[in-house]
């Protein structure tokens, strides 16, 4: 009986998706609406619907890749980031929650070549790239080949927040704990590279109480 309840239920939602007369931007309005009340698990649904009705449409992939990451789903993340370069959407939009997805879902072979693939990286994007290199290495332990990025990340002049986040790396090296969560708290709110910050302070604070 339960079996048969489970298939007419089923049956029930299929025929209210075919139902709908809503087209695939209705529900992406809508799916977007939602999100600005808070109403993830509606919105999912509504981008769900109007990627049923247009699968290539790239923008839909996106919306539903960052909803994933906001909620820590990263390998849904992953895989929706994906489909949406396949279906059109530019690389530098979005290679930095890209990468962050492999990174968190360790899927580090792949954003290595996804960093080797992609001669279209913008300059910003590439500096991004090379922190994410970084942490694999440190992730690894791979301190010899983790210098040459560290110093290259600190070195640099044009994206001061990426470079204080390697320094602070180089001062936690050195045994200046403190000195390091000064510099990341100067950092501020960096958009590049915000949750990688939290985290390195967070790591670092955990040490001094410990």
């Amino acid at each position: 009986m339960k079996h048969t309840k489970i298939i007419t239920l089923s049956l029930l939602l299929s025929l209210a998706a075919g139902c709908s007369k809503k087209t695939s931007d209705e529900h992406f309005q809508d799916a977007q609406k939602f999100l600005n009340e808070n109403n993830v698990q509606s919105a999912v649904i509504e981008l769900k619907s109007a990627i049923q009705l247009s699968p290539e449409n790239g923008k839909y992939r996106l919306l539903l890749a960052e909803i994933a990451m906001s909620i820590g789903d990263v390998a849904s993340a992953d895989k929706e980031y994906e489909k949406a370069i396949a279906n059109g959407i530019d690389v530098n939009v979005l290679a930095p929650s890209y990468l962050r997805a492999m990174f968190m879902a360790r899927k580090h072979r792949e954003l290595l070549k996804f960093i080797d693939g992609n001669k279209t990286l913008n300059e910003e994007n590439l500096a991004i790239a090379t922190v994410f290199q970084l942490l694999i290495e440190l992730e690894n332990e791979n301190r010899e080949s983790a210098k040459p990025m560290l110093d290259q990340i600190a070195g640099q002049d044009k994206f001061a927040d990426l470079a204080s986040f390697a320094q602070a790396i180089l001062l936690t090296d050195a045994g200046q704990s403190e000195d390091a969560v000064k510099k990341l708290n100067d950092i501020g709110k960096s958009a590049r590279i915000q949750p990688e910050i939290l985290f390195a302070k967070g790591r670092l604070q955990l040490g001094q109480r410990q």
